[in-house]
């Protein structure tokens, strides 16, 4: 959630008058990627065996790229027609349908099983 509020708060400010504040949340936006990187890298090795960690490592590389190379595609299409506000939060209507769309998948039950395996209440 923290990534999609800095977007919405981006979202409000002048790109041309307030450029290095954008710079300092982009930084922030990048801290808060590569910690959701490391929660996913342990997820996969949480949930995959030994011979599966390699298929589920070059997958998440290769989402991750495709998702950048497609979104960034789209977003600077987007900007350029209409604007930095309305980007960002399209950007940040996507980033609310990801999440109610994934809570449909398997995927959570398995990490709810784990976190009750190995956190008993």
């Amino acid at each position: 959630m923290a990534y999609g509020l800095l977007i919405i708060c981006m979202a409000f400010f002048n790109i041309r008058e307030q450029f290095q504040a954008i710079v300092h949340l982009v930084i922030v936006v990048a801290f808060v990627a590569s910690t959701q990187d490391l929660a996913i890298s342990a997820l996969y090795i949480k949930l995959l065996n030994y011979e599966q960690r390699g298929i589920g490592s070059s997958s998440k590389v290769f989402a991750m790229n495709l998702a950048c190379i497609a979104g960034s595609g789209l977003l600077l299409i987007q900007y350029n027609h209409m604007g930095w506000r309305a980007t960002l939060l399209t950007q940040w209507h996507s980033f609310k349908l990801f999440v109610v769309i994934s809570n449909d998948y398997m995927i959570f039950d398995k990490i709810d099983k784990i976190c009750i395996r190995t956190n008993p209440a």
